[in-house]
């Protein structure tokens, strides 16, 4: 059953720690089996086998009873998650209309209405008009048992509930299939009236003419969202970077910035920034990035609004591109703009300082080949909670690119034991597939320690070549592999 493979590894620390907590009221033998299922699944990962956890939960091994055990503990799962998030906004309401259900069904009918007005008033913060449906049928079916309840006053609350569910639904309907397209769609870098016009005529055929919906706040927000995450994801930067200046054009024309909408001139920045980055227009991503830190610093942006607020989670987008910027322009002021950044007292208190101050001096002094200050650099990094607190995955690319830096300053003694070091630490993400080609790379860095020159090594040479001509997704890559290996091979 992929399905609770998928669940069980998809679980947090904190989620896994409260199903352990969950199941231990529990003492049967069965809910020991289902506990040494739930571990088995969470150490083996891709490496799951069915057979292995079979035989050790059923000395004869017994394929029936094995499933039913599947199936229960992944009942035992959703009643975890289930109360886990009990408390969060959508639960509460559902919660309290679960009850409003149960007293009703008692006949208790105060009890019924107070919980009814709780499920209202929740699923009115949450704007989960679908349930707002539902509570004002229970009103209306409540109304023949007491006297007390109006049932035209939520038949009324009901109609304009459904006209804006209708409006909101629409809304929905036209994001969908925008999302559906566009992921469809091979390319929209021809300029913007490809991803515009789109939109434009889907918005036009699903709002059935209707003014309100074309003009939603809703719409173009939940539009926005699924559009730049999409061109993200196809790595469409040009359309992205288009798109989202037509987005700022449109929200500011509307006074959306203002009408709560403010973060997302910020993020309609970093959008921009990102985009020009990707896309090596260096000169505009630099403007884009001082009106960002214009805004933050206590200029206005949008329709004379205040960002001040938001300096401490929007200040490292700019401090990155103009990082990234001078990485590619003039090494050296990329150093001075990190060695100014160390001299704020206010950015040291930032999280992504910790990891980003080091990191990016350790990348830079490579750059300058200055090899031995790249990896003082890389040791301070590893001695700070950001490296610690950082994705595995992350410390995984930090480590690979650090192996990068060793092979430059020919210790090759001392790199060999870190390439070993580094698969020991590193042992479970290098058995997925994801981190196949890390795996490959260290081991073609290891053969390299053996044969330099390269010319003298044909099978090693063939490897590089057919591992330079794989693709490789370069966002995820501290060093790129394919760019170091090149110049190793001359190419």
């Amino acid at each position: 059953m992929q399905i609770l493979n998928e669940l069980v590894v998809s679980l947090s620390k904190e989620e896994a720690r409260y199903f352990k907590l969950f199941i231990s009221k529990y003492a049967s033998d069965d809910m020991r089996k289902d506990e040494t299922l739930f571990d088995y699944i969470r150490r083996s990962a891709d490496g799951y086998d069915d057979e292995v956890i079979i035989n050790k939960l059923y000395a004869k091994g017994n394929p029936s009873a094995f499933y039913r055990l599947k199936n229960r503990l992944i009942g035992l799962l959703s009643q975890s998650l289930v109360l886990q998030y009990i408390d969060e906004n959508d639960n509460i309401a559902y919660q309290h209309l679960q009850m409003a259900r149960h007293c009703l069904g008692k006949r208790l009918f105060q009890p019924a209405i107070y919980f009814l007005k709780k499920a209202e008033k929740q699923a009115e913060t949450t704007e989960n008009y679908e349930l707002m449906d539902i509570v004002y049928g229970e009103y209306i079916r409540l109304s023949r048992e007491v006297t007390g309840i109006d049932p035209e006053r939520y038949i009324e609350k009901r109609k304009a509930n459904q006209e804006r569910l209708t409006e909101f639904r629409r809304i929905d309907d036209i994001v969908a299939v925008v999302s559906h397209r566009l992921k469809l769609s091979q390319n929209f870098s021809v300029g913007r009236e490809p991803v515009v016009k789109l939109l434009e005529k889907i918005t036009k055929t699903y709002s059935a003419n209707n003014t309100a919906v074309e003009t939603s706040p809703r719409l173009m927000v939940g539009m926005f969202r699924a559009v730049t995450q999409i061109l993200l994801q196809k790595h469409d930067y040009l359309a992205l970077e288009q798109y989202v200046a037509d987005a700022q054009s449109t929200f500011n024309r509307l006074g959306l910035f203002a009408k709560g909408h403010k973060e997302m001139y910020l993020q309609m920045l970093v959008y921009r920034i990102n985009a020009l980055l990707k896309l090596r227009n260096f000169d505009m991503a630099k403007a884009q990035a001082k009106t960002l830190k214009d805004a933050l610093s206590g200029g206005v942006g949008g329709p004379g609004i205040s960002y001040t607020n938001f300096f401490n989670k929007y200040i490292f987008f700019y401090y990155n591109a103009m990082v990234n910027i001078y990485s590619e322009t003039d090494i050296d002021k990329a150093i001075k703009e990190i060695e100014f950044m160390q001299t704020q007292t206010n950015l040291k208190k930032l999280d992504f300082y910790a990891l980003f101050v080091p990191l990016n001096l350790a990348i830079l002094w490579f750059g300058k080949q200055n090899y031995r200050q790249s990896v003082r650099y890389f040791n301070e990094l590893y001695q700070t909670e950001g490296y610690t607190n950082s994705a595995t995955d992350l410390q995984l690319k930090i480590a690979v690119a650090e192996l990068i830096v060793r092979y430059e300053t020919n210790d090759f003694d001392y790199l060999q034991y870190r390439i070993n070091q580094v698969k020991k630490n590193f042992k479970d993400l290098l058995k997925q597939e994801p981190y196949a080609r890390e795996k490959e790379f260290m081991s073609i860095i290891s053969d390299l320690t053996e044969s330099p020159i390269l010319k003298d090594n044909k099978k090693l040479l063939i490897r590089i070549n057919n591992f330079i001509k794989t693709p490789e997704s370069a966002d995820g890559q501290v060093i790129s592999y394919t760019e170091w290996l090149s110049e190793k091979t001359g190419k």
